[in-house]
């Protein structure tokens, strides 16, 4: 007997535009009391390890500096900031799961590390990796040499251009995302990439709305604090990292909705 195949497997899906635009921000609103208790939980104890280690954000302000103690020590730097990002990649995979359940369905999830946590943390490097392969790619732009020979040049520009293109690229597998944080299986590089066909601008219209509203915010935060007159204070200290870790935890919450809507239209409705 002949197998049927699934034609429609691999079809092209369209993502509604304001839905995956504006929709992270309305499944925020729907679930804030959620969002409130679980990130002021992870907000809490990132404040609590900025300051013990002496790593906390007013530790650029001079006056802050001079009262209280901050670390300079660069390896200690370095590893908060990676205590930080696994604790930001439990809490995506702990926020998706309240977007799945509608709600925390086991408390020990808060403090148990699993191997979705490994899959979202990898992922996230990954991408990272096409921003350095972009990175690398302008580095050797600004650094060569003009070739007198126009079409030596142009061959240079064109080949070396070419690494601007994975992170854009990898901007259509972010679904990745929402099926790791579900501990589901990641489906194909083909399925994927066929489903999200002609939604490439799409795509980019909710992260840049996202990364504009995270910059946004988090800049005029951290400078306002950063000059605050009385910044020298402990409890103003405490208060600034709580806030900045909020609006982190804010950023990621709304990323991890914009995967989830992407699974739901692209792998989910039928």
């Amino acid at each position: 007997m002949t197998k049927q195949i699934d034609k429609t497997a691999y079809a092209p899906v369209s993502l509604p535009i304001i839905t995956t635009i504006f929709g992270p921000y309305g499944l925020l609103t729907d679930k804030f009391k959620e969002f409130v208790r679980l990130s002021a939980l992870f907000a809490l104890f990132l404040s609590l390890l900025y300051l013990l280690s002496g790593t906390e954000l007013l530790c650029g302000n001079e006056l802050y500096r001079a009262n209280h103690f901050c670390n300079g020590n660069l390896w200690v730097w370095a590893g908060v900031r990676i205590i930080n990002f696994i604790i930001l990649c439990m809490f995506i995979r702990i926020w998706y799961g309240i977007l799945q359940n509608g709600k925390l369905t086991d408390k020990f999830e808060l403090i148990k590390p699993n191997m979705r946590d490994l899959k979202i943390s990898l992922l996230v490097i990954a991408y990272i990796a096409t921003i350095l392969i972009a990175g690398y790619a302008l580095y050797l732009l600004y650094v060569r040499e003009p070739n007198p020979d126009w079409r030596i040049e142009l061959a240079y520009f064109t080949v070396v251009s070419l690494g601007f293109w994975p992170p854009i690229l990898a901007l259509r597998f972010f679904v990745y995302f929402a099926f790791a944080a579900a501990g589901e299986k990641l489906p194909s590089i083909k399925e994927v990439w066929q489903k999200t066909s002609g939604n490439t601008f799409i795509i980019i219209m909710s992260l840049m709305l996202l990364l504009i509203i995270a910059l946004l915010v988090s800049t005029s935060f951290v400078y306002s604090f950063l000059a605050a007159e009385n910044a020298d204070k402990l409890y103003i200290s405490l208060a600034g990292e709580f806030l900045s870790n909020i609006i982190s935890l804010f950023t990621a919450a709304c990323f991890t909705n914009f995967c989830h809507i992407q699974k739901k239209f692209l792998f989910e409705r039928k």
